[in-house]
């Protein structure tokens, strides 16, 4: 893994907007094998965090856009966003807790949001766990609004608060 992870760290450091399926070709490695480097990070970051099966087969799928933050010679976080036709949903922000409260989770927002708006996006969506203040607080930093509570989304019954964003206007 190792290894894997100073590829990215090089490439990323150039810009960070690639697809995944872009960053496993240019890596030389099977998106398996990124895709196990993504979901060790999903593990430290979240308390229901995706399975690799489920990463594996959103990370790679054609209408996702992916990027990824470096701090200090180690992944410290990436995101990601499934795009379809106008509207787009922010599926996973995740910044390893020891790089934390340093912009890294905006500077990816901000990213996504101006490759979005370049593929035709003018919407984007996101849930957030209702308990997750820090995150409620970026999102409506960056000018996301809440829209509704989806009651018991979350695994464990807690609820999400659903939150959306305009692009471009």
């Amino acid at each position: 893994m190792k290894k894997i992870q100073e590829k990215l760290i090089r490439l990323l450091k150039d810009d960070a907007r690639y697809t995944a399926k872009e960053l496993a070709a240019m890596l030389g490695e099977s998106e398996e094998t990124v895709s196990r480097e993504i979901a060790a990070l999903e593990k430290q970051c979240f308390s229901d965090p995706w399975s690799f099966r489920m990463l594996a087969d959103t990370f790679f799928g054609e209408n996702v856009i992916t990027v990824a933050a470096e701090e200090a010679g180690h992944i410290a976080g990436y995101a990601f966003a499934v795009l379809a036709g106008e509207e787009g949903d922010i599926a996973n922000v995740a910044v390893a807790p020891a790089s934390r409260r340093r912009g890294l989770a905006r500077q990816m927002l901000e990213s996504l949001e101006k490759r979005a708006a370049s593929l035709g996006v003018s919407r984007l969506f996101l849930e957030v766990r209702v308990s997750n203040a820090p995150a409620m607080a970026l999102y409506l930093k960056c000018g996301y609004i809440g829209r509704y509570v989806r009651p018991r989304y979350y695994g464990d019954g807690e609820d999400a608060l659903i939150m959306e964003k305009r692009l471009g206007g």
